[in-house]
């Protein structure tokens, strides 16, 4: 088996709404369909796509919570964002204490990273490519939107499906 990416975290919490609050005002993402699970919580998906990213749920019993600060430890949950300077507006127009290191080496690309704690103490990084924000804005958004409204006209990297060969038939010596 092989890995390709991380589906979802699950939260489990006391503060639900404020955990939400959290994720939808301060990250951007939106509460959307859940199953019922016969327990109260979110599923939070990504914008402009069907990816539920993060799970909430409430905390099972009277154990320690799992952050940094006490318990077993979820140490942080990242993200990879886009356009870097939008979000650290937003961060401080919302009044959210963060840490950005600007100058991190990730492969052969300069990223920044910026870190905040959610409330219930998790550590959120949020990792950017300044350099590719263009890349990703000019050559998928219009494809994307496309796509997600079942524009049959998009061109697909499929290859044609090749026509059944009848069976060669060997020759019967006469």
């Amino acid at each position: 088996m092989t890995i390709s990416c991380l589906h979802h975290i699950n939260i489990q919490t006391d503060k639900i709404e404020e955990t939400r609050d959290f994720y939808e005002r301060v990250l951007g993402l939106y509460v959307g369909a859940r199953p019922d699970f016969g327990q109260f919580g979110y599923w939070l998906f990504v914008p402009g796509s069907d990816h539920p990213i993060v799970h909430l749920s409430l905390r099972k019993g009277d154990g320690p919570d799992q952050t940094v600060d006490a318990g077993n430890r979820l140490d942080h949950v990242a993200f990879f964002g886009h356009n870097l300077e939008e979000t650290l507006a937003h961060l401080d127009k919302m009044g959210v204490a963060y840490e950005a290191n600007p100058d991190r080496l990730y492969l052969d690309s300069k990223m920044v990273q910026v870190f905040l704690k959610d409330p219930n103490g998790i550590n959120v990084e949020l990792g950017f490519f300044p350099h590719r924000d263009a890349m990703f804005n000019d050559s998928m958004a219009d494809y994307q939107a496309a796509a997600r409204k079942g524009d049959k006209t998009l061109k697909t990297k499929s290859k044609p499906k090749a026509k059944a060969k009848k069976p060669a038939r060997e020759k019967v010596p006469a």
